[in-house]
């Protein structure tokens, strides 16, 4: 199998995890497409200019994380999310997030399923490019803001559906 066709396996696996939430493969494979991943990210923010003098040892940092983990972090889909569509400013930052995210206990196996939510961004946005803070940060917060009415909107329809209103308690009358 030559380079392009590896590297565009390990990313397919990568998108497969983050818009399905299940492990297609075991996860040591899964691993070595989380380092690649992780080593073609680095490089692009190295290329934009957005690491700072340490970046090199907070790199060697992530990759350590990664290859010391012995099973899938309940995390699996966020992460592979993150390493195709790295939003944030800096290298650092990215670290920062990547990281908070491999520190979980929980594990998941191949074709367990984990918790899916709304992908839109990933969908809208497939490929990868460096773009401003600002207008990043001003498309991620439209995203989240629609989930989180879709998400309120839910929760009220099920309330109203079951009867509670969630404003007022009935007395029991102590």
């Amino acid at each position: 199998m030559n380079v392009v066709t590896a590297e565009k396996r390990q990313e397919e696996l990568l998108y497969q995890v983050a818009t399905q939430g299940k492990l297609p493969v075991a996860w040591e494979e899964l691993k070595n497409c989380i380092i690649q991943e992780l080593k073609n990210v680095y490089r692009r923010y190295v290329e934009n200019q957005r690491v700072q003098s340490d970046s090199a040892q907070l790199y060697d940092k992530m990759e350590l994380l990664v290859t010391t983990r012995q099973g899938a972090p309940f995390t699996i889909q966020r992460i592979s999310e993150l390493l195709l569509n790295p939003t944030y400013s800096s290298f650092e930052k990215f670290c920062y997030a990547f990281e908070k995210l491999f520190h979980v206990v929980s594990c998941v196996a191949e074709g367990e399923d984990v918790f899916t939510c709304n992908l839109l961004y990933l969908e809208k946005n497939s490929g990868w490019h460096m773009e401003d803070s600002e207008s990043s940060r001003a498309s991620t917060e439209v995203d989240q803001l629609s989930d989180a009415e879709n998400s309120t909107t839910a929760v009220s329809d099920l309330q109203h559906d079951n009867g509670i209103d969630g404003l007022e308690e009935e007395s029991t009358g102590f």
